[in-house]
């Protein structure tokens, strides 16, 4: 699976051939490889990737075929797509990692907890 990093702020569809639509949320995204070596194609995938709207990250894949956790710790802020964080929760096993992404999941679903801890309106 790749990452993609998508910086802008609307939902990005990018249809593929047949039909079918890769969904890209602003921040990072997991895609499958088949469908990023398509996406490629597509001239207009080509376009936000020169312009930096879409940056395609370096696939760090360690021994037991997970990232470093020092990636996933500076990754999971970033993430903004809810499936991603719970197969991230439900799949990596790794205590740091689980719990800053189920702490990024719980600043999506209450995202006034972030606005009372801020600094902004004292």
């Amino acid at each position: 699976m790749a990452l993609l990093n998508y910086s802008k702020k609307n939902v990005l569809g990018i249809f593929l051939p047949g039909g079918a639509c890769v969904r890209l949320m602003p921040g990072i995204n997991e895609v499958e490889d088949t469908q990023l070596t398509i996406m490629k194609k597509n001239p207009l995938f080509k376009q936000r990737l020169k312009t930096g709207g879409l940056q395609i990250m370096m696939e760090t894949v360690g021994k037991d075929g997970k990232r470093s956790i020092e990636d996933m710790l500076e990754y999971i802020p970033n993430i903004m797509d809810v499936k991603l964080l719970k197969k991230i929760i439900d799949n990596d096993g790794r205590d740091k990692v689980v719990f800053a992404a189920k702490d990024q999941l719980e600043l999506i679903k209450n995202p006034t907890k972030k606005a009372e801890t801020s600094d902004h309106f004292s």
